[in-house]
């Protein structure tokens, strides 16, 4: 999912990806999972991204 709102003149824009396990995540990112994978065509776009990512549990799923 790719979210926005408005931050004064500024759209904040945070992408919320599912992953099937932490190996999975490890494939993708690499060995230090917390570090972003911002491509370079999308870092063209920004004015700024983190640099670290955070990691949560699913605990409940509303949409099934």
């Amino acid at each position: 999912m790719v979210l926005a709102r408005r931050e004064g003149d500024e759209r904040k824009v945070t992408v919320l990806t599912l992953w099937d396990s932490m190996t999975a995540i490890q494939r993708f990112a690499g060995a230090d999972t917390t570090a972003a994978v911002v491509e370079p065509e999308a870092q063209a776009l920004l004015t700024r991204f983190d640099a670290r990512v955070e990691h949560f549990d699913v605990l409940v799923d509303a949409r099934t």
